[in-house]
């Protein structure tokens, strides 16, 4: 890790601490050998670093208290230490550096599990739902009783359960622990999902994070749900067993499992109307990389018009260097071209600012060359854009031009479409559209249904499973004389063998069913669930392309969904 505290400028240095902290962790040396210490390997990530830059109207005690609450609030409540030191050179740039621990402090003082965390901001820059994952290797007990806590849960009106009861899936968890097919240490993972402050109620944000678990785990996994409500936001703790009860295999968690539960989390959110982030050239910035460029003050967002500026004057490459030193940017040239502007501490590399600002597209685009490089023109049909309530096309004569055009190829490939797809009348289109509508219903319906039915078996596997492994242990308790004493040792155990039984019996089982039948009737039900999957997305891609169609020919002909007959082609 860097020393920021060796630097010129320093204002103030601190280490803060969460309360339960070791009190020796104050000293940096010790706070930062014990980081090391904990790390196995040799390149592993000791901290995160967070540079933002600090308002210059504020006060230098001004400028602190806004740091300190800003590092209490967003990582010390958290857990995580934080070591953070405010630089003024006096050049009109203050800014603070925070080291970050990766791990954070357990309430005993002892270092927790590295996480997977993002904060991902919405268009307008506020806070989306946020997930974060993490592998619980002990005490899962203790995790189980802190997610179902009555104060935090409204009383344990916010706690569910699938595939297990909530009281006992400790045990239940570590039973199907007992039949995994591979080593680990992994005993459950616990997903958290966040919501935007005063976004969502309660009772919906539970919902959201059931479909999310479903979705995510696909019936394979039981997993307990709970709501917090104490904190200023609703946020929904998900802790599922590290085994699934089909197959009795470890859950991968990596980049792309976190991934895919971050789509879905995304999906869900904007199907509930809550914030979500939009794809685009700004996601994976900090937020105060994003707070500047929003206001145009990052030192990148200069240096990119400063480039974009000076390319229409430029003769060549070296011509372009020197416009930019004219304008005040120091230049290195190196492996990577990098500039830095008055004021500035660090060069910044060209590279960084995106594919058009690499030093290769700069000649080119100095040349005239880089058109050749954009992407070729999107033929799928889109919508028409309504010149008459468009109040971009009434401000922009420019655009207006280009939306004119834009019609006119819609307008065209709109007709090749009802032409190739023989559709020569407005009820025919109609008809088509209604067709493909409830097809795309009807495969739905079935995928979901599909969906349950797997579900449902793979919790009768695991009650199959259960009776099959403790029905030595309660044949040892139908056998012993002193029955209270010998319950009241396996109590657990035994309550999770009735509790099977009870289950199949409700399903119709007055014996065990074969096992090796049910796992077979399972994997040829999710054979079919995955082709009733593909049949309902190609449905779902049709609606959408008949949606956009019809949206166009009731554009193009200025008609109503009532018109009988299309004009002529």
């Amino acid at each position: 890790t860097h020393d920021y505290t060796r630097k010129g400028g320093i204002v103030h240095a601190e280490i803060m601490l969460p309360a339960h902290a070791p009190p020796e962790f104050a000293d940096r040396s010790i706070l930062w050998n014990s980081v090391e210490q904990i790390e196995k390997a040799r390149d592993s990530q000791l901290a995160r670093e967070i540079e933002a830059a600090l308002p210059r109207e504020l006060s230098d005690e001004q400028q602190l208290a806004l740091v300190r609450a800003y590092v209490k609030d967003n990582f010390v409540d958290k857990g995580m230490c934080a070591d953070f030191a405010i630089h003024d050179k006096g050049t009109g740039n203050p800014h603070v550096h925070i080291m970050l621990t990766v791990r954070p402090l357990k309430g005993n003082g002892a270092w927790g599990a590295k996480c997977r965390k993002a904060y991902d901001l919405d268009e307008n820059g506020q806070r989306m739902a946020v997930t974060k994952i993490h592998p619980i290797k002990s005490t899962l007990k203790k995790a189980l009783d802190y997610i179902e806590n009555p104060a935090k849960t409204d009383e344990k009106m916010l706690v569910s359960s699938f595939a297990c009861s909530y009281e006992t899936a400790d045990i239940e968890f570590e039973l199907l622990l007992s039949q995994a097919m591979q080593k680990g240490n992994n005993l459950a993972h616990h997903l958290i999902q966040s919501f935007a402050p005063g976004e969502t109620t309660p009772e919906q944000a539970h919902e959201i994070g059931r479909q999310l678990a479903d979705e995510v785990l696909q019936g394979k996994y039981p997993y307990v749900l709970t709501t917090h409500i104490d904190k200023g936001h609703v946020h929904n703790h998900i802790i599922f067993c590290a085994v699934d009860m089909v197959n009795q295999r470890k859950y991968v968690s990596n980049r792309q499992s976190y991934a895919y539960i971050r789509r879905t989390s995304d999906r869900l959110c904007k199907e509930y109307g809550l914030s979500v982030v939009m794809p685009g050239q700004d996601r994976g910035k900090s937020y105060a990389e994003w707070d500047a460029h929003r206001k145009g003050t990052s030192w990148k967002a200069k240096l990119k018009a400063a480039i974009d500026a000076v390319i229409p004057q430029a003769k060549d490459f070296d011509d372009f260097l020197r416009l930019l030193q004219e304008q005040g940017y120091e230049v290195k040239r190196g492996k990577y071209v990098s500039f830095r502007a008055p004021g500035q501490e660090r060069f910044t590399r060209c590279k960084t600012l995106g594919e058009v600002y690499t030093e290769e597209a700069i000649t080119e685009r100095i040349k005239g060359r880089f058109a050749e490089r954009k992407p070729k023109e999107n033929r799928k049909i889109s919508l028409r854009i309504d010149l008459e309530n468009s109040i971009k096309a009434q401000q922009s004569a420019g655009y207006e031009k280009w939306a004119k055009l834009h019609n006119l190829k819609q307008a065209a490939r709109t007709l090749n479409f009802l032409t190739e797809h023989e559709i020569d009348s407005y009820p025919d289109l109609e008809s088509r559209v209604a067709e493909i509508t409830a097809a795309s219903t009807e495969a739905a319906a079935a995928s979901k249904a599909a969906e349950r039915r797997l579900a449902e078996m793979a919790v009768l596997i695991k009650d199959v499973t259960t009776c099959k492994e403790l029905r030595p242990l309660v044949q040892e308790y139908q056998r012993t004389a002193d029955k209270k004493q010998f319950r009241r040792k396996h109590e657990g155990t035994l309550i999770l063998y009735e509790a099977a039984v009870k289950a199949m019996k409700e399903q119709g089982f007055q014996k065990l069913p074969d096992l090796y039948a049910l796992k077979a009737e399972y994997k040829q039900l999710a054979e079919q669930k995955d082709q009733l999957q593909q049949q309902y997305n190609e449905a779902k891609r049709q609606m959408q392309e008949y949606g956009i169609i019809k949206q166009n020919v009731d554009g193009i002909l200025r008609t109503t969904p009532g018109k009988e007959q299309m004009q002529e082609r």
